[in-house]
C-alpha cells in the first residue's frame, strides 16, 4: 500500500475557508462553493507572530517637558537703519548729513539725514573710475555739500594705487588738475622707497633716499602744488652716518607750525632704512621750528634699550603742545612712549608687550592708550589698566562720545567704560548664527550710529527708530510717476567689471594687491609685500600670481576662504604703508605667471630649470 501525501486545498478554496466564521463550539458546516466564481489573487499568508504582547504602559499623570527655551535677549537701545551692507562700510560726518559708502572699489553711496537713509547716486555725480562709474575707493569726503566739498579717491594699483582728488562744483564733482610728481618721488613711490611724508603748506613733503647717491641717504623733496615754506634740511651725521637719524618712521606738521620726525640715532655702521630701523642708538625726535630750515635733535629719555624702531611706530598729535611718540614693542619686549609738553620730552612708557593702537584724551585731562586687550589711563604720573572680561578680549577700537563717555568695540560686543569697569551694550539680533561685531561708532547730535558686522554683511544701527529700513539687497524702487529707466549703453569691459566684493559665500575669492606700473619689468618681485609677508606661515594656502585685465597687470593672491583673505588683507595693510589690498569675488581674466613666495623667509622661490 502506497502512502500518499495529503493534498493541500487549492489557493481559492483555502482563501474561502479562511474567511469562514468559526463558531464557539458550534458545528462547522462546509459552505457551498461556486466553481465559476473568480479566483482571488494569490498572495502569501502573513506569518503569525509568536512574540508575547507588549506590556501596557503604566498610567501616569505626567506631561512631556517642553524643549528648553533660549534665554530672553536683553533689550537693545539700537534699531536697524541700513541692512545688507558690504563688509567694508565707511561713514563721513558732514554738517548737514552723513555720507556712507558700502563697499570698496565697487560701492554704493548712501545719504543719512533727518529723513532716514537712502541710496543717493548724486554723491557720485561726475566721478569716474576704472571703466565703471564706481570702480574706485572713496578715501575721504569733507566740506558742506552741496555748497562746497573735497573728495579723495584711490584707483587700485601698485604701491597703493593712484590717488585722485575732486572738488564740488555746483551739482557734481570736478577732478582737480593733475600736477606731475617729481621724477625722484615717482620712482621712490613705485619702488616702495618713501620713508614718510607730511603736508607742507599747500604741498606735500616726501622723504626719500638721495637718487644721486649709490648709498642710502634720506633727503626731503617737495611734491607738486601751490605755495609752501622752504624745504627743511635733514641734520647731517658724522663719519659713516650720512644723517643724524636713520630716517624718520613718522613725519608730522604740528598746529604750531613746527615739523617733527621720529627716528633712531645713527651709530657708526648703522644703515638708514625706510622699513624699520635697527641700531645701537637711542630714539630721537628731529624738530624744525616754524620757519626754520635747520633742526634740533631731541634724544628721547629712557629709549637706549629700544634696539629697533618697527614699522607702525608713530606720533599722536593730541594738541599744539601735546604730542605722544610711541614705538611699538620690538626686541625690548615692551612698548615705549614719550610725551612732549611743548618744551621737553619725558618717558611715560606704559610697559607691557601689547602694541599701542590709538591714543586720545578725555575732558578731565586723562591720557588714554588703546592696547590689544584693554585701555590704559595715565593721570597724575601713574598708569591704570582697564580690561574687560569674557573670551573676546581684543579691543578693536575706542572713541570718546560728546558726553566724555568712552565707547569700545570688540568681537561680538559693544562696550562702554563706566566707573566700575566695562559694561556690555546689547545689540539686536543681526544673524542667527553669530552676534554682531561693532566696527565703528559715530555721534551726530543726540543720535548714535553703529555699523556692525554679522554673517559677512554690515548693518547700520541707530538709537533713533527709523520709519523705514534701507535694504541694500532690495531692487531700487522708481519714484512715483518717473519714466522707466533707460537701458544702460553697452560699454567695453574694463578691469574689475566682472567681479564683486568678496563675501563668505563666494567660491572664487582673490585679493587684488597692486596694479603694476606700465614700466614695471616683467619679473618685478614686490619686495615690500614679501617683507610684510615674511614669517606669516599661517598664509601658506595662499597662491600668488600676476594677472592681466583690460591691458593692465595686477599682483593678486588667490585665497581658499574669506577668513584667510581677510587675514592677508590685514597683514599687507599693516606691513606696507599706504597699501589698499581688496578682497574680491570672481576670476581674473588672465594669469600671466605664478609667483611662489617662501613665507618663512619672504624670498621668491625660483622654478627649477
Amino acid at each position: 500500500m502506497v502512502s500518499r501525501a495529503r493534498r493541500s486545498p487549492s489557493p481559492a478554496l483555502a482563501a474561502l475557508l479562511a474567511a469562514l466564521p468559526l463558531g464557539c463550539g458550534a458545528p462547522q458546516t462546509p459552505a457551498k462553493v461556486d466553481a465559476n466564481a473568480p479566483k482571488p489573487a494569490e498572495s502569501p499568508a502573513p506569518l503569525a507572530s509568536t512574540a508575547p504582547p507588549p506590556e501596557a504602559a503604566p498610567a501616569t499623570n505626567e506631561t512631556p517637558s517642553p524643549a528648553p527655551e533660549k534665554p530672553a535677549r536683553p533689550p537693545s537701545p539700537f534699531y536697524p537703519l541700513i541692512v545688507h551692507g558690504q563688509p567694508s562700510f565707511r561713514m563721513f560726518v558732514l554738517p548737514s548729513f552723513i555720507a556712507a559708502i558700502s563697499g570698496d572699489y565697487l560701492s554704493t553711496p548712501i545719504r543719512i539725514d533727518g529723513n532716514g537713509a537712502r541710496v543717493d547716486g548724486s554723491l557720485y555725480a561726475g566721478l569716474k573710475g576704472l571703466g565703471e562709474q564706481n570702480a574706485f575707493y572713496v578715501m575721504w569726503i569733507t566740506g558742506d555739500l552741496p555748497k562746497h566739498g573735497k573728495l579723495g579717491l584711490n584707483l587700485p594699483g601698485e604701491r597703493g594705487g593712484e590717488d585722485v582728488f575732486y572738488s564740488w562744483k555746483g551739482s557734481a564733482w570736478a577732478r582737480d588738475p593733475d600736477k606731475p610728481m617729481p621724477p625722484a618721488v615717482s620712482s621712490a613711490y613705485y619702488m616702495g622707497g618713501i620713508y614718510s611724508s607730511a603736508p607742507w603748506g599747500d604741498r606735500a613733503l616726501y622723504e626719500i633716499n638721495d637718487p644721486n647717491l649709490d648709498e642710502a641717504k634720506p633727503i626731503f623733496v617737495l611734491g607738486p602744488g601751490g605755495s609752501s615754506p622752504p624745504v627743511p634740511e635733514i641734520a647731517k651725521g658724522t663719519g659713516r652716518c650720512k644723517t643724524k637719524l636713520l630716517g624718520h618712521a613718522d613725519l608730522r606738521a604740528l598746529p604750531s607750525g613746527d615739523l617733527i620726525g621720529f627716528g633712531k640715532e645713527c651709530r657708526e655702521g648703522d644703515q638708514p632704512s625706510f622699513y624699520g630701523q635697527s641700531g645701537a642708538g637711542p630714539l630721537a625726535v628731529e624738530r624744525w621750528p616754524k620757519g626754520s630750515r635747520t633742526s634740533v635733535i631731541d634724544v628721547l629719555p629712557g629709549s637706549d634699550v629700544v634696539t629697533s624702531l618697527r614699522p607702525g611706530s608713530r606720533f599722536y598729535v593730541l594738541g599744539p603742545n601735546d604730542v605722544l611718540a610711541v614705538a611699538l614693542p620690538g626686541d625690548r619686549g615692551a612698548a615705549y612712549a614719550a610725551h612732549w609738553n611743548g618744551k621737553s620730552w619725558s618717558d611715560i612708557s606704559p610697559g607691557g608687550s601689547e602694541s599701542v593702537n590709538d591714543a586720545f584724551r578725555t575732558k578731565d585731562g586723562s591720557l588714554w592708550l588703546l592696547r590689544e586687550k584693554g585701555l590704559d589711563r595715565y593721570t597724575s604720573g601713574k598708569w591704570t589698566t582697564f580690561t574687560p572680561g569674557g573670551i573676546h578680549n581684543t579691543i578693536e577700537w575706542a572713541k570718546v562720545g560728546p558726553d566724555d563717555k568712552i565707547w569700545a568695540g570688540r568681537s561680538e560686543e559693544l562696550l562702554t567704560l563706566e566707573k566700575d569697569g566695562f559694561r556690555v551694550i546689547p545689540l539686536p539680533e543681526l544673524d542667527p548664527r553669530e552676534e554682531g561685531t561693532p566696527i565703528d561708532i559715530l555721534f551726530r547730535g543726540d543720535e548714535i550710529l553703529v555699523p556692525a558686522r554679522a554673517g559677512g554683511q554690515v548693518t547700520v544701527l541707530s538709537t533713533k527708530k527709523p520709519t523705514k529700513v534701507l535694504d541694500l539687497d532690495a531692487p531700487d524702487e522708481p519714484a512715483e510717476g518717473a519714466p522707466p529707466p533707460r537701458p544702460a549703453p553697452k560699454t567695453e569691459l574694463h578691469a574689475f567689471s566682472r567681479i564683486t566684493p568678496g563675501t563668505p559665500g563666494c567660491k572664487e575669492l582673490f585679493v587684488v594687491l597692486y596694479k603694476l606700473a606700465k614700466v614695471a619689468p616683467p619679473d618685478y618681485d614686490f619686495p615690500l609685500t614679501r617683507a610684510a609677508l615674511k614669517g606669516h606661515t599661517e598664509l601658506s594656502s595662499v597662491k600668488f600670481a600676476e594677472t592681466e585685465d583690460a591691458g593692465r597687470r595686477y599682483f593678486v593672491a588667490f585665497v581658499p576662504s574669506f577668513s584667510i583673505g581677510q587675514k592677508l588683507v590685514k597683514t599687507v595693510q599693516e606691513g606696507v604703508k599706504n597699501s589698499t589690498p581688496q578682497l574680491l569675488c570672481g576670476k581674473p581674466a588672465r594669469t600671466n605667471r605664478d609667483i611662489r613666495i617662501d613665507l618663512r623667509t619672504g624670498e621668491i622661490v625660483k622654478a627649477n630649470p
